[in-house]
């Protein structure tokens, strides 16, 4: 475990072990920025993020999640959120609330659509998804992102095989 410290709080954390659930106490870490658990083993959401309000970077990526809670929407201050390699087939609604996301990665997850609300977020400045959920986008959304400028980053991943 790697717990990074400046102007007197915890700002960053990282977790170099196979967790399958995040350590007992995470949520009491109110001050962190910086949250990276990529390639555990976490089957489910840890819930207990979501208490972790100044949170702006979110890297679950690597994982075997097959869900992401209503909840996330909490994350208010979240700026990037890493969800990539998983074993996400939707995203919730709720992810169009974060006003403030600027950078989304998705890819190498089975997923079958996408929200509508993904068009509410009025930050997000790049996407980065595979060639396979690039086709799942519906015309609206792809009005918007080009409206918006928004990049969409294809990235090829296993999970495509």
């Amino acid at each position: 475990m790697c717990v990074k410290c400046g102007g007197g709080y915890i700002n960053g954390w990282e977790g170099p072990e196979e967790f399958e659930v995040l350590p007992l106490g995470i949520d009491q870490l109110v001050q962190l920025h910086s949250l990276n658990v990529t390639n555990n083993s976490l089957i489910d959401f840890p819930t207990e993020i979501v208490q972790l309000r100044h949170l702006r970077l979110l890297n679950l990526s690597e994982n075997r999640l097959a869900t992401v809670p209503p909840e996330i929407s909490r994350l208010e201050q979240v700026q990037q959120l890493y969800l990539g390699e998983n074993q996400l087939e939707v995203l919730p609604p709720e992810l169009g609330t974060l006003r403030r996301l600027e950078h989304l990665g998705i890819s190498g997850n089975p997923l079958v659509s996408f929200p509508p609300e993904i068009c509410h977020l009025s930050a997000l400045q790049t996407i980065e998804l595979d060639r396979r959920q690039l086709t799942l986008f519906s015309e609206e959304m792809l009005q918007f992102f080009t409206s918006r400028n928004v990049s969409l980053e294809v990235v090829d991943t296993l999970a495509q095989e």
